[in-house]
């Protein structure tokens, strides 16, 4: 953008809208300070512009099977993802989160305000509360 970079359009517009809309950023640069900095100032996530549909919503559906506590098997056991593809995105996932392991993949997504929308892992329930 000529006169603002899209990390300052974010601070200003979440500063100064009383009820701001979610925001993505979308960069033609591939560099993990920026996505952070993007992030750190509000922004709900950050895209790149070459990313293929595809690789938005595989990636997306990854990292929120992966946030609701899913395996990389138990992930790829959903069509159309086989395993080698379920972990390719894994390993997507942390690179673009800048994560040593999934762990913090997950803190990422929830930090970002990503709240898990599958089902939890068969065997794994909520307790009643005692």
């Amino acid at each position: 953008m000529p006169e603002m970079d899209g990390i300052r359009a974010t601070e200003q517009i979440l500063a100064t809208l009383e009820d701001p809309p979610r925001i993505v950023v979308v960069t033609t640069f591939e560099n993990d300070a920026y996505a952070y900095e993007a992030l750190h100032a509000g922004a709900a996530g950050f895209l790149l512009k070459r990313a293929t549909a595809e690789e938005l919503v595989r990636e997306a559906d990854v990292l929120r099977l992966t946030a609701a506590g899913l395996t990389g098997a138990e992930i790829a056991g959903r069509p159309p993802v086989g395993p080698a593809t379920a972990k390719t995105h894994v390993a997507a996932v942390l690179a673009k989160t800048g994560a040593r392991d999934r762990t913090q993949a997950v803190i990422a997504a929830y930090e970002a305000g990503w709240s898990p929308r599958a089902e939890p892992p068969a065997g794994l329930r909520a307790r009643p509360a005692t």
